[in-house]
């Protein structure tokens, strides 16, 4: 197609060219091809133009080095929440400082059985324009509390209708892997919705969750 678009470029002034020694032409017929294929030359000199010059290169997207991501659900025990913020290594390759807890979801007993970690989670992500997707694991300090034995002669605080039951409090400390696996869809490169699963292995409470949440930044 570029061939055959730059012959009839190329046609415009062979079209009244001379040949050495030949009678020059006369009559309205000479004059009418010379004119259309002036015209025709005009029309068709920047379409080939374009076709001949190289495309600019299109600006690739380049995703920034830092973002957070938050979600908020279920847990195997009743309500968790992680945060996530995340420093870039390299295009494929990150590593964040990670938070995440969880709270059973209990009417009427005191006190609550909850874990919390706090750490560093290494992982790989796949980032573009409209989609952010990462997984990883690492090391956290888990911190959590736990129920004892019933206190018979302490009982909770009491409602309007209904009195807590009170338990010894436990408290341990011990060291466990958190996991973390995000999928967010970014209608704007700088925040996206999305859903987030979070957990952690350790030898006291060991525990899972799913949640909804947002990401910030490129």
């Amino acid at each position: 197609m570029r061939l055959v678009l730059f012959a009839l470029l190329l046609a415009s002034p062979l079209a009244h060219a001379q040949v050495p020694g030949s009678p020059t032409p006369a009559g309205p017929d000479s004059t009418a091809l010379a004119l259309a294929a002036d015209a025709a030359a005009d029309t068709l000199r920047p379409v080939i133009s374009h076709l001949i010059e190289p495309a600019a290169p299109r600006r690739s997207y380049q995703p920034q080095r830092v973002w957070t991501s938050t979600g908020a659900g279920l847990t195997t025990r009743g309500l968790g929440a992680a945060l996530l913020v995340g420093f870039r290594l390299s295009p494929q390759t990150f590593v964040a400082p990670y938070v995440s807890t969880e709270q059973e979801f209990v009417l009427f007993t005191s006190p609550l059985e909850s874990t919390n970690d706090v750490g560093v989670v290494y992982g790989v992500v796949e980032d573009s324009r409209f989609v952010r997707a990462s997984v990883g694991a690492g090391l956290a300090a888990v911190i959590g509390v736990r129920r004892g034995d019933p206190l018979p002669n302490q009982p909770g605080p009491c409602g309007f209708l209904f009195c807590q039951v009170a338990y010894e409090h436990e408290t341990f400390v011990t060291v466990g892997i958190p996991i973390n696996a995000q999928f967010y869809v970014k209608p704007h490169r700088s925040f996206g919705f999305g859903v987030q699963v979070f957990g952690n292995v350790n030898p006291r409470a060991s525990f899972g969750g799913f949640g909804v949440g947002m990401t910030f930044g490129g």
